[in-house]
């Protein structure tokens, strides 16, 4: 159970980083991601274990496959976390009705695809690399 909490945490801390440095970078000025004063979204922490809990079963899939089974259910957890933030805290933590082709302001397809693309970067990339960073600590 630590073990996954850590993981939380990591991918909490990680999502909210890409968050913030792209909102950043639209804004051009200093604009942090999420809900808090503190460098911590939970939503990112939810979807990273959802994806490494998923991915033994996609692994075995070509590439292409993996990426857009990723990018469509990512997409719905994005949606549905917009929709359910947006009616917990009456105010919305990301608005896409300004780009072409959202849904509702909660999603859209380059920020799925995005997704898409992170999730193989963590099934590939970030995780081992963690998993190898975790049995090097005593």
């Amino acid at each position: 159970m630590t073990r996954i909490v850590v993981f939380f945490c990591i991918y909490s801390v990680f999502g909210w980083s890409i968050d913030t440095a792209y909102r950043s970078f639209v804004a051009r000025r200093w604009h942090p991601g999420g809900f808090s004063k503190y460098p911590f979204s939970p939503i990112y922490g939810f979807a990273a274990l959802y994806i490494l809990a998923i991915a033994p079963y996609v692994r075995p899939w070509p590439i292409i496959a993996e990426w857009a089974f990723f990018t469509v259910t990512l997409a719905a957890f994005e949606y549905i976390g917009g929709v359910l933030t947006h009616r917990t805290f009456k105010r919305r933590l990301w608005d896409y009705t300004k780009d072409k082709w959202d849904l509702n302001g909660y999603t859209g397809p380059q920020f799925a695809a995005a997704w898409g693309f992170l999730a193989l970067f963590i099934i590939y990339v970030m995780h081992p690399f963690l998993e190898q960073l975790e049995l090097a600590l005593p």
